[in-house]
């Protein structure tokens, strides 16, 4: 599944599925256009997450900070915005599906506008139902960009 990012001319908002062959276009509807959100695919409520990201590709837009904290689901053929106490605005925040836990994890990325951005390093873990932030002594130092993916042979 692939949503938003941009082209040589604007920020887009569509969202596309990958058969193996072939892309097919799913919407073009629902969440605003954007950047570097975070997107996972839920396995256990089957379902896809897509929460924050940026509104422009690059610098400012006029509208103050451009992060994002809106959280929307794809089901049934549909998008739906969650309305749920969610992690502060953010973009290029890593997500996956801990399948093994049943959760979806959320670490990092970045909050703010223009020139001043600040590196999170923070972890959150979403039920299904909420939000919780994880407290960890220990972990990656703050980061934006990176990836995440569960091993399903570990179980992490």
């Amino acid at each position: 599944m692939l949503f938003g990012g941009a082209d040589e001319g604007k920020v887009l908002g569509d969202l596309w599925a990958w058969d193996g062959r072939r892309w097919s276009q799913l919407a073009s509807d629902g969440p605003p256009p954007r950047t570097f959100p975070s997107l996972s695919y839920d396995r256990r409520r089957k379902r896809l997450v897509l929460f924050g990201g940026n509104r422009v590709l690059f610098g400012r837009d006029g509208g103050g900070d451009t992060t994002l904290r809106d959280m929307w689901e794809w089901y049934e053929g549909s998008w739906h915005e969650v309305a749920a106490q969610v992690p502060g605005a953010r973009a290029e925040a890593a997500m996956a599906d801990d399948r093994g836990r049943r959760r979806l994890v959320l670490f990092g990325g970045y909050r703010g506008s223009g020139s001043t951005r600040e590196r999170l390093g923070d972890t959150w873990e979403y039920d299904g139902s909420r939000w919780m932030r994880v407290a960890t002594n220990v972990g990656p130092s703050p980061r934006n960009g990176a990836a995440m993916a569960y091993d399903e042979d570990r179980r992490r």
